[in-house]
């Protein structure tokens, strides 16, 4: 992927939710100044990806327990060379949790529904620094239930939340929630 997709995904997205300009300044000031923004050694940031997924009934969340933060997030990761940021997400929920995942109705190709810019602290154990993390958010739908299989180096717990609970609401901001509602 290339940096011009990648800012012509930011400049839709921010057309679309002008309102978020602000929010988002860490980022679009990041791309103005750095090329390589996909590798996990650029400790200015690098773009991931991540997986809102919901149940056949759309009333639940797929959600992860993260090993590192310990605490509740939706499926992601780092880029890989995949052929899409939305097909990067797709594949980090197999990985994490051995579900499969077919796009969402109201999803878009590969725009995503949500940007979102977080802050990662520092790892010793990998030898990270703190850094940004450039999080873009698909939507996606599955009829798998149960039997979930875990990347136990990342991921110590695998459930579904409904999207009303504490669990799903704390691990996206207002800003996505109003959007994830709609859905």
């Amino acid at each position: 992927m290339q940096k011009s997709q990648v800012l012509d995904i930011v400049s839709a997205y921010l057309s679309r939710h002008p309102g978020e300009a602000e929010r988002l300044r860490v980022f679009t000031d990041y791309l103005a100044v750095n090329d390589d923004l996909f590798s996990r050694k650029n400790f200015n940031g690098h773009i991931t990806t991540s997986a809102v997924v919901f149940n056949e009934e759309r009333n639940s969340i797929l959600m992860i327990v993260h090993k590192t933060l310990n605490r509740f997030l939706q499926p992601g990761g780092h880029f890989e060379g995949d052929d899409s940021l939305a097909a990067s997400a797709a594949r980090e929920v197999l990985e994490e949790t051995g579900v499969t995942v077919q796009p969402h109705p109201a999803a878009s190709g590969d725009h995503p529904v949500d940007i979102d810019a977080h802050w990662m602290p520092a790892n010793a154990k990998k030898q990270e620094d703190g850094h940004w993390h450039f999080d873009f958010r698909y939507l996606f739908t599955t009829t798998h239930a149960h039997d979930f299989s875990l990347q136990e180096e990342e991921v110590s717990g695998c459930g579904w939340h409904g999207v009303e609970s504490p669990e799903a609401k704390s691990c996206f901001g207002d800003f996505c929630w109003e959007k994830l509602a709609l859905h």
